[in-house]
């Protein structure tokens, strides 16, 4: 399966052995494996101890949820030669989707605020799980579009940053 997140391609690979998944990254081995406890609930066994997972996915995504921290992953078609994220170009646009249907429980930002790369956005509840969305990029918002309290479906677009123009 190959997988996409933040411009970076991965091509995963699993072997169940004894009820543990191992799995390949781009060739390598991982330095965790995945313990299914039920359905869409795994268990992540690293050197650093044990994480709790949940993972669902739609027809273009593959959400994952480890810790209470989100990450969305956008499906690979591999009959395509090229992928490319829905308006964004070279890493200068970041765009927060809701992973899945819930309610917003915090927004941290309001337009036309800066943010820097890791800072937190907003966190959104679903399935009792609270995920707290960060900026991959340093940069503006230029858009927020969900309140707190609100209820929000899977891939809605919450939230808009934009890198700085450089003046030169």
């Amino acid at each position: 399966m190959k997988l996409k997140h933040k411009n970076t391609i991965f091509d995963i690979s699993f072997q169940t052995n004894d009820d543990t998944e191992i799995s390949t990254i781009n060739g390598q081995i991982s330095d965790f494996s995945i313990r299914p406890v039920h359905e869409s609930i795994y268990q992540v066994i690293t050197e650093s101890g044990n994480h709790q997972a949940f993972c669902t996915s739609d027809k273009n995504h593959l959400y994952v949820n480890v810790n209470g921290i989100g990450y969305v992953f956008d499906l690979v078609d591999e009959s395509q030669s090229s992928f490319e994220l829905e308006g964004a170009t070279s890493g200068n646009i970041d765009i927060i989707k809701a992973p899945m249907p819930g309610n917003v429980v915090k927004v941290f930002v309001e337009k036309d605020q800066a943010v820097n790369e890791g800072d937190p956005l907003i966190i959104i509840e679903a399935m009792k799980m609270e995920t707290t969305m960060f900026a991959s990029i340093t940069g503006i918002v230029k858009e927020v579009n969900a309140v707190q309290a609100e209820q929000v479906d899977s891939d809605r677009i919450l939230i808009r940053i934009e890198k700085e123009e450089q003046e030169s």
